[in-house]
């Protein structure tokens, strides 16, 4: 009987200590986890310093703006208005056009797995790629936000002419070029576009890519106004054109 309860005991104690062992060997690995993380944020923090050109005495609250990006375009190989940085200021989640908080700045480089400037420069072809394989939606509705002005609720015609060269470029439309020199020669809507606007052109190239034009209906209010200008003006010029199906 006392050697019975002796091997139990001993059972329960091997148990416990391999426990223990499991419970110190967890602590140490996410304290390595941890470590690690820090490290990666710190690397992300000093490049960020780099670039750096609106300090504050919150350091959340400085950016990276005119100067900074710049600098920063420098060093991508890249001129500041190539749709590259679009896409960048896109995995930062960045709320205002040529600014770059740290907490933005941090979000992308995670996203991106870029703990310095070499890694970010080898990203440049896959970032550029995103621009040529479709029309991503999020993407789309990022730009929106992003290019308005603090506190406008529409984005002026000198933003959104070409950020749709840009964005409506994959879809390889006869409508597109169409589409841009109508804008720069409309003299009538001088105004910027709403949100509604905004998403109302991308329905309407969606809908051309899979329908001909001649099932558009300018009644049925899928599409804003001045879509609807447009295709009055396309049916006026090129009719023979209207059953074409892109």
């Amino acid at each position: 009987m006392s050697s019975a309860n002796g091997k139990r005991k001993k059972r329960k104690n091997r148990r416990e200590s391999n426990v223990n062992i499991s419970k110190k060997s967890s602590k140490r690995v996410k304290s390595s986890v941890e470590n690690d993380r820090e490290k990666l944020l710190l690397s992300i923090d000093d490049l960020f310093k780099k670039y750096v050109t609106s300090n504050t005495l919150q350091e959340e609250e400085s950016c990276i703006s005119l100067d900074g990006m710049l600098q920063l375009c420098s060093d991508l190989g890249v001129e500041p208005e190539d749709p590259v940085m679009l896409i960048l200021s896109y995995y930062m989640e960045a709320k205002e056009m040529g600014v770059f908080t740290l907490r933005e700045f941090r979000k992308g480089c995670i996203k991106l797995k870029c703990f310095n400037i070499s890694d970010l420069k080898s990203k440049i072809p896959y970032i550029r790629s995103k621009l040529r394989e479709k029309i991503h939606p999020q993407i789309y509705q990022f730009c929106f936000t992003w290019a308005c002005e603090p506190g406008q609720r529409s984005l002026e015609r000198e933003k959104a002419i070409p950020l749709w060269e840009i964005l409506l470029q994959p879809l390889d439309s006869l409508y597109t070029p169409k589409w841009l020199e109508f804008l720069k020669t409309d003299k009538k809507n001088t105004r910027g576009f709403s949100k509604d606007a905004w998403f109302g052109v991308l329905r309407f190239f969606s809908f051309v890519k899979e329908n001909s034009l001649q099932d558009y209906d300018a009644d049925n209010g899928a599409f804003p106004s001045i879509v609807d200008e447009f295709v009055d003006k396309l049916e006026k010029e090129q009719p023979e054109s209207a059953g074409d199906v892109i």
